[in-house]
């Protein structure tokens, strides 16, 4: 897709300095290789739009049986990082999950899996204050989310941005990120770039995780990545690889000035489903919360600045490795 883009704004690049060479310098232009040229892209254009509908007539049709609730808290700015409203925001997801699970145990049954976004809580899932708590919801359904984790080794604290699965019994799992956002999660230029801590909660610098990961529930294998590791074709396709059934994208997207970066980062997180033909879950803190076929096709969402729960059974994927995942 970038190559044909690319040459087709060659071709129109091409076109354009030829047209004015001609008609406004009144040089002679050679026509033939900006024709062959557009014809080429043409053709591969066809080709690949072809192809593309000929695979998506060749995917699985209707859905797995497994079922997902995104939580999206719509948490503001200012509550987030701060010890003092820390409880706050864990009421508010907690609240909402009650009201998720007791909803879907009054209609049609517990869904398989919850996922709480990025940074859904600012202290780690076994803090003795709300450790308990967030046990007892992960008895009722196994709990994804995101949570700060921390230990020390060499002498020094080293601080993660961390993804846990709850289930039965307490923390199971855990990933943590290993692609880290530049001036926010490091400071490669110290001081100089430095937009200070969010609040009393924030580490400030983090430490890259060193492992990826691949959580078992039922019979679906989850890959977590976190907010924008989700732009990594590799991570994605390291993932399919390694046997992964669903991607599970927990992004937080509230900094994005106006609805146009959540917008974009969706739009690039659904290229991740096509390249390997997997279904994404994709939990915002803000918005936008997704449910990603493996084709790309968006089967449901809840926008920026909405606060709710989306419950979808997944699409079913195909079996095996598409050609990008191989090779």
């Amino acid at each position: 897709v970038g190559f044909l883009a690319a040459l087709g704004n060659a071709v129109a690049a091409g076109v354009a300095l030829a047209v004015h060479a001609r008609w406004r310098e009144g040089r002679d232009v050679a026509w033939a290789p900006l024709v062959h040229a557009a014809a080429a892209w043409l053709v591969l254009l066809g080709l690949a739009l072809g192809y593309g509908a000929w695979r998506i007539r060749a995917l699985p049709t209707g859905a797995a049986d497994f079922e997902v609730a995104l939580v999206q808290g719509n948490v503001e700015a200012q509550l987030r990082w701060q010890r003092s409203t820390a409880s706050r925001v864990v009421r508010r997801y907690g609240r909402m999950t009650q009201e998720l699970l007791r909803a879907s145990a009054a209609e049609r049954g517990l869904p398989d899996l919850v996922v709480w976004p990025e940074n859904a809580i600012q202290t780690p899932p076994d803090d003795p204050i709300h450790g308990r708590a967030l046990a007892s919801l992960a008895t009722h359904a196994p709990l994804l989310l995101g949570a700060p984790r921390s230990h020390t080794a060499d002498g020094r604290r080293h601080s993660f941005n961390s993804v846990f699965l709850l289930e039965r019994g307490g923390v199971r799992d855990h990933y943590d990120k290993r692609r880290l956002l530049p001036f926010s999660e490091t400071h490669p230029l110290g001081r100089l770039a430095s937009f200070g801590e969010r609040g009393d909660l924030d580490a400030g610098e983090y430490t890259p995780g060193s492992r990826a990961a691949l959580f078992a529930v039922g019979e679906q294998r989850i890959a977590p990545l976190v907010c924008m590791e989700a732009l990594y074709p590799a991570l994605v396709r390291e993932a399919a690889r390694s046997g992964a059934t669903l991607v599970a994208n927990l992004s937080n997207d509230g900094w994005f000035a106006g609805r146009g970066g959540a917008e974009q980062h969706l739009a690039m997180v659904r290229f991740r489903a096509i390249e390997v033909r997997r279904p994404v879950v994709r939990s915002t803190t803000t918005g936008i919360s997704a449910l990603i076929a493996p084709d790309g096709e968006i089967v449901a969402r809840l926008g920026s600045g909405e606060q709710g729960a989306l419950r979808a059974k997944l699409p079913a994927a195909p079996s095996g490795l598409t050609f990008y995942a191989r090779t």
